[in-house]
């Protein structure tokens, strides 16, 4: 990163990768230590290079796991990046217009939502009001469309769509609902054809497929690994991480259809695996 402060302009490539006289471990290490959290990976790019990936601290602490190249995160909101490539994806085929209605596509959406298009949804531009606020909402529990569309009857638009941005979770749960109605198949299919499987992206998935990738179970070994002395996929291992709250008690994974199309993928920072585990096929 160059800076004003900087008295000489680093250049691509540069073996120096401190900034300001701080490497990037002393620099992760204080932000760990002034957030309080226990473990995280990091990834440099320089694309299309990813000269750097490492991990710092615990993935579980719980287990005492390690965060690693390989170590499955929750994307969070990056999720919405492949509901948008599946939107366009979709556009490319002739198979939707980005200008199209979602009344026309959803048509047991409210009226008052009806005008909104696709191309409005995928800017945050509508003025759909985010379901994260509905009653009864929680990112634990299944949520059907339906459930969700039943909350909504008694919401308007927050604005006139094109008018202002708001960031919405409605707009990619509607946008998902869309690819699976366009394409006749499940936003989860589709994604992991058309984006996971076509660019081998052998880390990344949703949720509910995290325990297809092979990683021990450790509290059976008093949280000691190894199955590895044994078998060579458990070497460097693809290890979803996990949250616990103030009490030390395990946070339950966010269930993909309350955060779907938006906050429901999860991956590693080893966008394109190599070496001993990562060829070896999950789906």
């Amino acid at each position: 990163m160059n800076t004003k402060e900087h008295e000489t302009m680093k250049m691509r490539g540069s073996r120096d990768v401190s900034y300001l006289g701080h490497t990037v471990d002393e620099m992760v290490y204080k932000f760990m230590e002034e957030q309080g959290i226990p473990g995280l990976t990091l990834a440099i790019v320089q694309a299309p290079y990813i000269p750097r990936v490492v991990g710092y601290g615990l993935s579980d602490p719980a287990q005492r796991r390690l965060a690693s190249a390989n170590t499955m995160w929750p994307a969070g909101p990056i999720s919405q990046a492949f509901a948008a490539v599946a939107v366009m994806q979709l556009y490319e085929d002739g198979a939707l217009d980005l200008e199209s209605s979602l009344g026309t596509l959803v048509p047991e959406v409210p009226k008052a939502w009806s005008e909104v298009t696709v191309l409005q949804m995928l800017r945050h531009a509508s003025g759909l009001p985010d379901y994260r606020g509905f009653a009864g909402w929680s990112a634990f529990e299944h949520q059907s469309l339906q459930e969700i569309l039943k909350e909504a009857a008694g919401f308007g638009l927050k604005f006139e769509p094109g008018t202002e941005t708001d960031q919405s979770a409605t707009n990619f749960l509607m946008l998902t609902e869309i690819v699976e109605r366009v394409s006749k198949r499940s936003y989860h299919d589709f994604v992991t054809e058309r984006q996971i499987h076509f660019l081998g992206l052998q880390h990344t998935g949703f949720a509910e497929d995290l325990d297809r990738f092979p990683h021990e179970d450790v509290s059976l070994s008093e949280n000691v690994h190894q199955i590895f002395k044994k078998n060579g996929i458990y070497i460097d291992p693809v290890e979803p991480a996990a949250s616990y709250d103030s009490e030390g008690q395990p946070v339950r994974r966010v269930d993909s259809s309350a955060l779907k199309g938006f906050s429901d993928i999860w991956a590693s920072a080893r966008i394109f695996p190599s070496g001993i585990s990562g060829w070896q096929g999950v789906f």
